[in-house]
């Protein structure tokens, strides 16, 4: 069964996406900024997991006729667990994070050490 249909705007060929990779770990973050913009556009994310640095910007871009969700997409492999994350938010406060369990959706708010789980794998899977 596909999994997504793809249509171009004003007509055009339809695209059938079917993913087959093999399922993997993953981390999804939401930024909430209270010195910074409310949806931390601009914030700078490390991710390390052992000797591997995983770098993110958050820079959401709308086009024409397209959107992007104002989140970060973290693709873990094999890892169940992130070692540290880094937020660096454009106020220019720094926040660090330990021990982060994968496959969730996180929301994180600038300035405050509370973690607010929005979605988990667990959550999704039947």
């Amino acid at each position: 069964m596909p999994e997504l249909f793809v249509r171009q705007a004003g007509g055009g060929a339809l695209v059938i996406y079917h993913n087959r990779f093999p399922r993997a770990h993953y981390l999804q973050l939401s930024l909430r900024g209270t010195r910074s913009n409310s949806l931390g556009v601009g914030a700078r994310v490390e991710c390390e997991i052992g000797d591997l640095v995983i770098r993110r910007s958050l820079f959401p871009v709308v086009n024409f006729l397209s959107q992007s969700p104002a989140l970060l997409h973290l693709g873990l492999g094999d890892a169940a667990t992130v070692d540290r994350l880094t937020i660096h938010w454009p106020s220019g406060e720094v926040q660090r994070f330990e021990k982060l369990a994968a496959d969730r959706h996180l929301r994180i708010t600038e300035g405050t050490d509370q973690l607010r789980t929005l979605s988990a794998r667990s959550q999704l899977s039947p």
